[in-house]
């Protein structure tokens, strides 16, 4: 009797753990102790294009704003940031993030860098990870409103002749925000992405488009932001629903993995609340 009840206890602690999605991502099987570069991170795109929060964007690619997506276990952020728009004009300095079109909704990057920093503020053993798609003039516009904010103190700096350090000495350094951008790199915290990372084919509609296709950056590079997610603005929650499921993501995982020789360092979804996200970046950390 007491060999089933342990073996009943033993099964539901393992199925905590695989579907792990609360604020200690990081101890989940001792990844703390992998480098910045061994780990996935379940990772949103278009993450501030929400349906639910204090903003009204239009064709939505996520349920929730970025607060709630921090607390339910989101570590990595596809953030587009704008300086100029055809319709809404952008005054001065000012860096607005919206997708295509600030008509279809936008806040100030200031307003984003709060949320971040608020999480980080309050969860000292968290890292996160924060990926522009940048059609902004001058990188150093950027720059300054990071180096304004109080998020600056959070900010990760890289040393190529070091490397990428573990997540344990990026807390205890408390460099615990990553910035990649595809402006060209401003310093040793504002990294261009092609430096660092390579990117599979954004632009798929249905899941025989997933051919682990090198679009940016090439395989060289040891951080690989691996896009899973298709492109129907009318019916996009159905689509990636269907996508999201545990076949559909390691089916793709596994066409990159044959493509690249890597697993994902990011795996970026649309509508990460519906299938099996988490599951899976957990099944990829314990390898």
């Amino acid at each position: 009797m007491k060999k089933i009840l342990f073996t009943i206890f033993f099964y539901l602690i393992s199925i905590k753990l695989i579907f792990c999605q609360d604020k200690n991502f990081y101890t989940s099987f001792n990844i703390q102790y992998k480098k910045y570069n061994e780990v996935c991170f379940p990772t949103t795109h278009n993450s501030f294009n929400y349906l639910i929060g204090p903003k009204q964007y239009i064709y939505p690619n996520q349920r929730y704003d970025i607060p709630k997506q921090l607390a339910d276990g989101i570590r990595g952020f596809m953030i587009d940031i704008h300086d100029h728009d055809k319709i809404v004009p952008i005054k001065g300095n000012k860096v607005l993030v919206f997708h295509e079109q600030a008509v279809l909704g936008h806040e100030p990057l200031e307003n984003i860098l709060d949320y971040f920093n608020d999480f980080l503020a309050d969860n000292t053993e968290e890292i996160v990870t924060i990926i522009f798609d940048c059609d902004v003039s001058d990188s150093k516009k950027v720059a300054s409103i990071f180096e304004k904010h109080a998020i600056y103190k959070f900010l990760y700096h890289h040393n190529d002749s070091i490397g990428w350090p573990t997540l344990d000495q990026m807390i205890r350094s408390n460099q615990r925000c990553v910035v990649f951008s595809h402006c060209s790199g401003y310093s040793d915290w504002y990294l261009h992405q092609n430096n660092y990372c390579f990117e599979n084919d954004y632009n798929n509609h249905n899941i025989t488009d997933y051919k682990g296709k090198v679009i940016r950056g090439d395989t060289t590079k040891n951080i690989f932001i691996m896009n899973h997610f298709l492109y129907n603005p009318l019916q996009r929650k159905k689509v990636n629903k269907y996508t999201n499921q545990y076949d559909g993501l390691m089916n793709h995982i596994t066409i990159c993995k044959n493509t690249t020789g890597k697993y994902p360092n990011f795996l970026t979804v649309d509508w990460y609340d519906k299938g099996d996200l988490f599951r899976v970046v957990n099944e990829i950390n314990r390898e």
